[in-house]
């Protein structure tokens, strides 16, 4: 049975990541590689959790030569402050209700003629207006907090759990998933 653990990096007390250890019964220890970082997405899918589901599946994949390390981004599952941009699930649902949001793009019979054309900028033009909204929305709501949300503090933050696990220079294994923002 593989096992779960979790550790804490940084100054912080909760759990920062969660890694998935395979069985190692049967296997080589020379031919144990370093640990492969995993991150899921959506975006917006705690990593940790994720890894308690997915995790079996990745060992199946990988074999049992990698431990298997997730953690949450930055804003989701266990970290602090969790982004929260509307206060309440209702209210975002309000926000993007009716539009292209909430449906996505209506692709038309015949994209490429003039008028097709046309639909799909209009809706880009709605979604990218929404989407202006959204950010200022969740400037306001989350303040100083989102600059550090962003794909290059997920580099750091990859970059210091493989320095934590296998020490400074270490090259990064990792997987992603779906839309993760990596």
């Amino acid at each position: 049975m593989p096992q779960v653990e979790a550790t804490r990096v940084y100054h912080d007390q909760r759990p920062f990541f969660t890694r998935f250890r395979p069985t190692l019964s049967g296997a080589d220890p020379v031919a144990f590689l370093s640990p492969s970082l995993a991150q899921f997405g959506g975006p917006g899918v705690p990593g940790r959790s994720a890894l308690l589901v997915i995790g079996p599946r990745l060992q199946a994949l990988f074999g049992n030569r990698h431990d298997i390390i997730a953690y949450d981004q930055r804003g989701l599952g266990k970290t602090v402050p969790k982004v929260n941009c509307f206060g309440t699930d209702v209210a975002y649902e309000h926000f993007k209700a009716n539009t292209v949001l909430e449906s996505t793009l209506s692709i038309p019979n015949d994209p490429y003629s003039p008028e097709g054309r046309a639909v799909i900028i209009e809706q880009q033009k709605e979604a990218l207006a929404l989407e202006e909204a959204q950010a200022g929305v969740c400037r306001e709501a989350m303040g100083d907090a989102l600059n550090y949300m962003s794909t290059t503090t997920g580099v750091r933050d990859m970059e210091e759990i493989s320095r934590v696990l296998e020490g400074e220079d270490a090259k990064i294994n990792f997987v992603s998933g779906s839309r993760s923002w990596f």
